[in-house]
């Protein structure tokens, strides 16, 4: 039996090593394609400048780099710098100009009581020189000038005012504009000078308002359009953007033999791969993919052999997880020319999820994003996209219970998808374009094709792998199911034991952090080899016990029997083998007691062997549940009609775990003594439910409850082992 164990283990970590291996061949093929399986040019070293020494097609279709940057550089230059209008600085100039009109009323005011000061002395009209005027105006004024604001009339004098103000405006909405940077420009340009000029020329009649308006509208004016670098170089890089790439067909002609290879033509063959790159090139490209394939295979095998549920990591789920694995990458491959969001990451990532385990799943998406990233290429936002589009699919693929259900988790996948890919590309692109509506259509699109996808190849992957899915296993619970139909008919009262112990298991595995739906289904079907013989199992005894008029062997191998027909039922009924496995497990070994004390007491000595199932004993935490449920089950069911309290039922299940545990039943179950604590707890909180403490009613004189029931001395705990044969304790 060793040495048959060994040679499992043997083969098992042969299993990983080829599984492995392969894997890494496989993601080195795709990530190198390109690198190292270049075509034969069969034409010597290609590098710029040199002749080349064949004619050279394209082997596929192939963008032509240089050419579609020209072109768009061509296109952004073509773009007209963009401009912002500053109405702050417009509303200055208003203000200044208002200020500095303040100032000119006081000087006219001045200048004419001066004057009329010296008419009265008859010494005439001074001329504005002559006068000592106290009022300073805030630009340099020619006498001239000044001599023309002075003879204005007081009329003449406002409309030369609201005059002024209409050119400023109207030289304005002519856009004085900055120069190409950021910082503004104090003066004005010849260019808007006389443009001013033209402007006073139009509004004023006489050379003297047009000179005095000129020198005080070019004083004051400045420019109010301001170079917008922001805006220009965002609407250069959409043009350029929108520029469609330069398209090299399949079998077109490159170069022909004997011509000059220019940059251009050099870097469509390095694109094609048909360029050899430098061994210190490669080598460093190597090693550097290397350390990534190391990191990813590392990450992804130990969280595949660290899964919580041991039978989940069986050489059919790690095969069935390997193919996964290289499908992908194949995939990923094959696509990598194609549009990002058809890559099939979320395929694979939702396949994990739910045929194996959510966890794993968000890190192997971690994987194949960074797989595809490398493969093909992809930008930064891609990259991100696949990242979280991912874990949104584990999460939610985590909590898929129906097949039904997967149809509305995919709806909610898809908008997800939707609104991450708009989130995505609206903050690269701070627009949304009719493009970013197009493919986030096509995003929601694939990724309800991805959920049918992986809804009709569930069947294919739980039927060639033996994969126990959670849809699965809560499609085993269905009471319309054959097996469990037949226990209702010819075995009621072990389909009653079975629903108690599926009861049982299931509260105790989700206090451990165990497979909860695992427990309850293999609670339903432990015990569905009784079906043989019905009868002979005290639950389902109407009137008389077979076993009275039998001999102890007879009865030991009457009740082992119940486990290996369990095991062809399995077979029949074609249900999973994990089913067969707990079938064979939920009694382990453990010794028949009933009949072993029989037999001794008939025939004294005897094999305690011959006694004992001859089974395995659990190999996993659920399966080593059922058989502590089935146990404590049979146990309870004799104990509360007794009368016994709650705290006396505690005990004996105590008692009844602690023999398991002493008998070596529970040594491979991977159960730690934290673990069996929390199953008895949970155990006595399902019984409680079940069997609730009775109240105690007043007695009256004769000894009797109000109730009409005698009352019952408080007996010792009974030996259940002795009071019912076949119980299988």
């Amino acid at each position: 039996m060793k040495g048959m164990v060994n040679i499992y283990k043997i083969n098992k970590q042969v299993l990983d090593i080829i599984l492995i291996a392969v894997a890494v061949a496989v993601t080195m093929l795709a990530i190198f394609n390109g690198l190292i399986l270049k075509p034969d040019n069969n034409g010597g070293n290609i590098s710029v400048g040199s002749v080349a020494m064949q004619r050279y097609t394209a082997t596929r279709d192939v963008v032509n780099n240089i050419a579609t940057e020209r072109l768009r550089r061509e296109a952004a230059k073509s773009v007209p710098p963009s401009y912002r209008r500053d109405v702050d600085v417009e509303e200055s100039v208003y203000t200044n100009l208002n200020n500095f009109f303040k100032i000119l009323d006081n000087y006219r005011i001045e200048y004419k009581q001066k004057s009329l000061a010296a008419i009265n002395g008859d010494e005439g009209v001074p001329s504005i020189n002559s006068l000592n005027m106290t009022t300073a105006l805030p630009i340099e004024l020619s006498e001239k000038l000044r001599s023309a604001v002075v003879v204005l009339s007081d009329d003449e004098y406002g409309n030369f005012k609201i005059d002024v103000i209409t050119v400023v405006k109207d030289v304005f909405e002519l856009e004085i504009k900055s120069g190409t940077s950021d910082a503004g420009e104090d003066t004005i340009n010849e260019e808007t000078k006389s443009e001013i000029r033209d402007a006073t020329r139009i509004m004023f009649d006489s050379i003297e308002t047009q000179n005095l308006s000129y020198s005080i509208i070019s004083a004051y004016m400045k420019q109010n359009m301001f170079y917008d670098q922001e805006a220009t170089e965002k609407y250069r890089q959409e043009v350029s953007d929108a520029v469609d790439p330069v398209i090299i067909k399949e079998t077109q002609m490159l170069i022909d033999k004997g011509q000059i290879i220019t940059e251009e033509v050099y870097d469509i063959l390095e694109s094609l791969g048909l360029v050899q790159k430098s061994v210190t090139v490669m080598v460093w490209t190597i090693i550097g993919i290397i350390c990534v394939i190391l990191i990813i295979g590392s990450v992804a095998i130990y969280y595949l052999n660290s899964c919580s549920y041991e039978h989940l990591i069986k050489p059919m789920e790690k095969l069935m997880f390997f193919t996964f694995y290289v499908m992908c990458v194949f995939f990923i491959w094959i696509l990598k020319e194609q549009q990002f969001y058809v890559l099939p990451i979320s395929i694979f990532t939702m396949l994990i999820a739910i045929l194996i385990n959510s966890n794993l799943a968000i890190i192997m998406n971690i994987c194949f994003a960074t797989l595809a990233f490398l493969i093909a290429k992809l930008n930064l936002d891609h990259y991100i996209f696949f990242i979280f589009s991912g874990i949104i699919v584990a999460m939610l693929s985590k909590s898929v219970t129906q097949r039904s259900k997967i149809i509305s988790i995919g709806f909610i996948v898809s908008m997800a998808d939707v609104i991450l890919f708009l989130g995505i590309s609206l903050l690269s692109s701070n627009e949304l374009t009719e493009r970013i509506l197009l493919d986030a259509a096509i995003v929601f699109a694939y990724a309800i094709v991805s959920v049918i996808f992986v809804i009709g190849s569930l069947p294919l992957w739980e039927t060639t792998f033996g994969v126990i899915t959670t849809i699965k296993l809560l499609d085993l619970t269905n009471p319309a199911n054959p097996v469990l139909k037949r226990l209702t008919v010819e075995a009621p009262g072990t389909y009653h034991h079975s629903l108690i112990v599926a009861n049982l298991a299931e509260a105790a595995a989700i206090d451990i952090g165990a497979n909860h739906i695992l427990a309850r289904v293999g609670g339903y079907y432990h015990d569905i080899g009784k079906l043989k013989y019905p009868s002979y199992f005290y639950e389902n005894q109407v009137s008389g016990n077979p076993h009275d008029s039998m001999g102890p062997y007879d009865s030991v191998e009457v009740i082992k029997s119940h486990v290996s027909y369990g095991q062809e039922l399995v077979s029949l009924y074609k249900l999973p083998n994990i089913i067969k496995d707990m079938i064979l497990m939920h009694h382990g070994n453990t010794l028949i007691k009933y009949f072993y004390a029989k037999a001794k007491e008939s025939m004294g000595d005897v094999n305690m062997d011959d006694f004992r199932y001859s089974f395995v004993i659990p190999k996993f935490k659920e399966a080593a549940i059922i058989m502590l449920a089935d146990t404590v089950e049979a146990a309870v069911r004799s104990l509360i009609p007794s009368g016994k309290s709650m705290q006396e039922v505690e005990v004996f299940i105590r008692k009844l775990v602690n023999d398991k545990l002493n008998d070596g039943q529970l040594l491979e179950s991977n159960l730690t003594i934290k673990d069996i604590e929390d199953i008895i707890k949970s155990f006595m909180r399902v019984f409680r439910g079940m069997y609730h403490e009775r109240i105690a009613y007043p007695a009256d004189d004769k000894g009797k409850d109000i109730s009409g029931s005698e009352e019952k001395e408080d007996n010792l705990i009974p030996d259940i082992e002795k009071e019912r044969p076949a119980t299988e304790i």
